[in-house]
């Protein structure tokens, strides 16, 4: 009987320990490192969002926003306009507007910095080296789509996969590429003009799956000399999964 209490006792005294060890754990992953993380940010005058425990800025960018070049015509309707980013991503065109071109979010403890200065953009796609790697829970993720191919890797992979591939894009090479191009674009072209025909004039055509169609087309004709349909469809079904399993990454446990 005492044995038995003492082996209580021990196993307590481990489960107990255990926890503290996992509380501690868990509070410098979601509290002190992102904490630190920004702190740094924002000693340098950067900026951004106030973050939530586990999830970070994620609801705040699951939200409907209006941007701000959202408008309407004197007939009620949207106005057309060409600004992709403040439509597809308003949450950053917001943020933009109100702490500048340079700012912070999190996507639940992972901290993103958000630049718009093309100087920078362009000076840190001119680093061949790459060096500066990748975003790990995105390697991660997206390795069973990506692996080690040119859009993931970098340092000397990065280099020696540039070095192979670069002699098929030179002009003379993308010059000879066109007219499969617009072999590809001519069945898309024609199709929009029958709807727009069979419609009066005027009609919405969404257009997602027709430029993805088109895109494997042009890759698979100039890659592989034929239209390899099952096999960009299927790229897309792992993309999907991919894609999903990337956007729950930032929340600690759903990793």
């Amino acid at each position: 009987m005492r044995l038995a209490f003492m082996l209580l006792r021990v196993v307590s005294t481990l489960l107990f320990i255990g926890s503290i060890g996992v509380i501690v754990r868990l509070h410098n992953s979601l509290v002190l490192t992102p904490g630190r993380q920004r702190s740094k940010l924002q000693k340098q005058g950067i900026r951004g969002p106030p973050p939530s425990i586990l999830v970070g800025n994620l609801l705040q960018m699951g939200k409907k926003t209006e941007s701000k070049d959202s408008s309407t015509t004197l007939d009620g309707k949207q106005a057309i306009t060409h600004s992709c980013c403040s439509d597809v991503l308003p949450f950053l065109d917001k943020w933009r507007r109100q702490y500048g071109p340079t700012f912070l979010f999190s996507m639940g403890n992972i901290q993103v910095l958000h630049m718009s200065h093309p100087d920078i953009v362009k000076e840190m796609s001119a680093d061949t080296s790459f060096d500066m790697g990748r975003p790990f829970y995105q390697k991660q993720g997206l390795h069973p789509l990506y692996g080690e191919g040119i859009l993931h890797a970098y340092g000397a992979v990065w280099a020696h996969q540039r070095k192979v591939m670069a002699p098929e894009f030179y002009l003379d090479k993308v010059k000879g590429m066109v007219t499969l191009m617009v072999e590809s674009a001519v069945p898309v072209i024609n199709e929009w003009n029958r709807e727009i025909e069979s419609a009066g004039g005027v009609a919405d055509i969404k257009i997602d799956e027709y430029l993805r169609n088109f895109s494997g087309e042009v890759i698979s004709r100039i890659c592989f000399g034929s239209n390899c349909k099952e096999i960009i469809s299927k790229l897309r079904a792992l993309q999907e999964i991919a894609c999903k399993k990337v956007a729950l990454q930032g929340i600690p446990g759903l990793r």
